[in-house]
């Protein structure tokens, strides 16, 4: 009877080892947003901080009925970037990190800054 109790006891260890096994806990870090004014577009991003996170990104941002999808990406070396049309400077936006088997899902809300050239005079605006 000592002898079982003892092998009850490794497969209860080796046991609660393999399934005590869970997604890494993951967070997202807004990326200062790029602005290129020459085709007024904005590249936005986020961080995954994680276990060598991969999957995909999903970005939104604040609409009067709800969230607008901005486009799904895919992260590479833990990193979501995706180029966006020019909207309003301070707009509430947020990214969905959708997880992987090593990661948890996770989402962020932040809101995106660019600056504005509409001080400067045309010649150095380029329009």
């Amino acid at each position: 009877m000592r002898r079982l109790t003892g092998l009850l006891t490794i497969a209860t260890v080796i046991g609660a080892t393999l399934f005590s096994m869970t997604a890494f806990a993951t967070s997202l870090i807004p990326l200062a947003p790029i602005y290129d004014p020459t085709y007024k577009i904005l590249t936005i991003g986020v961080g995954i901080d994680g276990n060598s996170p991969t999957g995909t990104v999903d970005f939104y941002a604040a609409g009067p009925d709800g969230p607008i999808s901005l486009g799904r990406v895919t992260v590479s070396q833990g990193v979501a970037l995706l180029q966006i049309p020019l909207f309003q400077s301070g707009t509430l936006a947020g990214a969905t990190y959708n997880g992987d088997a090593a990661n948890s899902f996770t989402h962020a809300d932040f809101r995106i800054y660019w600056p504005s050239t509409d001080w400067l005079p045309v010649v150095l605006k380029g329009d």
